[in-house]
């Protein structure tokens, strides 16, 4: 058995735990809920990097390398090495220093996510416009969503430490770019992987990923007024949460949209892409946080209540089916894409 791409949502998965711990922590004051969050990011960290290490292991055998760069999407699921990359620096800054630092050292680990993330995007894109039997899906939108989670690490390394580093301005122009390329990229591909869908192709779990793309469009708008120190915009912090609100009343058509497939299709064997609908709840915890911390409307705590309930019950559910494991990628992860 081969660890491949489709092995890092796994991962993400289990930081999401941790997400969920931090915030209780943080809405609820539940100290322990910290120190499990703590626990559950070490863990994280040692999956990632056993994960990594089988994954690059397998490249050993030149043939794997072709076989992986000939599947669209394994080479969009790469993506997720750049949004583990934000998230563990982001972790970093909470369980264990958050000092400047810290944020010059983090500022590199986000140019090289960065990078990661915008040249997997790139390729991505070539593939789907070079590809001649390529059935476009929503998993293909992760590359996108990848880019726009640069938020996740940009945001603590701005205020209150950003007089240590040269390139804030810099930081900030990339976190636009971002969020422009993951709004067309959303509209453009969510519109046609719809039509897609409808036309036959099923791949159940992938519908949450708008979920995914509109919270993390959302988690960027939101940020956006916390820079206008910097002088370059100036961005009214209630046009930003009027713009948050209203995308997080799409996160909550797409969650409720992605819970009856998933309760329709319950009896169906899981994959390892029923990890698609860990990440995006995920995500759209964190957007609802943000809009409670700007808000103080408590209806927002509810709705993190219901997410935590989401988020477990997924993990829980995924756990206790006998998840099929397949020595080689035969579309049985993704049946999306049309093999050549």
């Amino acid at each position: 058995m081969r660890i491949t791409t489709e092995w890092f949502p796994i991962v993400l998965g289990t930081m999401v735990l941790s997400l969920t711990s931090w915030i209780d922590y943080t809405v609820f004051n539940m100290s322990l809920a910290l120190q499990v969050g703590k626990v559950i990011y070490f863990i994280a960290l040692a999956l990632f990097a056993l994960i990594l290490i089988g994954w690059a292991y397998g490249y050993r055998d030149i043939n794997n390398i072709k076989e992986d760069l000939s599947s669209i999407n394994r080479v969009a699921f790469s993506a997720f090495i750049a949004v583990l990359i934000f998230v563990s620096g982001f972790f970093y800054t909470v369980y264990i220093s958050y000092s400047p630092t810290t944020v010059i050292d983090l500022s590199y680990l986000y140019f090289f996510g960065y990078a990661l993330a915008f040249v997997i995007n790139v390729v991505t894109w070539v593939k789907i416009y070079l590809g001649q039997k390529v059935t476009p899906s929503y998993a293909l939108l992760v590359p996108s969503i990848a880019l726009s989670a640069d938020v996740v690490l940009g945001a603590p390394i701005l205020p209150p430490f950003s007089y240590v580093l040269k390139d804030v301005g810099t930081i900030y122009i990339l976190m636009l770019l971002a969020l422009g390329i993951t709004v067309l990229q959303f509209v453009f591909l969510g519109s046609v992987s719809l039509l897609s869908h409808l036309q036959g192709t099923r791949a159940y779990p992938t519908v949450m990923i708008p979920l995914g793309a509109a919270s993390i469009i959302g988690i960027n708008v939101l940020s956006f007024p916390a820079y206008n120190y910097l002088g370059l915009f100036d961005v009214p912090e209630k046009a930003a949460l009027a713009i948050g609100v209203s995308l997080f009343d799409f996160e909550l058509w797409n969650l409720v949209l992605g819970l009856f497939i998933a309760v329709n299709r319950i009896r169906e064997p899981p994959s390892l892409i029923s990890w698609a609908y860990v990440f995006p709840t995920g995500i759209a915890m964190f957007s609802a946080f943000m809009l409670f911390q700007m808000t103080g409307i408590y209806t927002f705590v509810d709705f993190i209540i219901a997410l935590n309930i989401v988020v477990v019950f997924a993990l829980f559910l995924f756990c206790l089916e006998d998840v099929p494991v397949y020595e080689s990628y035969d579309e049985k992860f993704y049946p999306t894409e049309v093999k050549t």
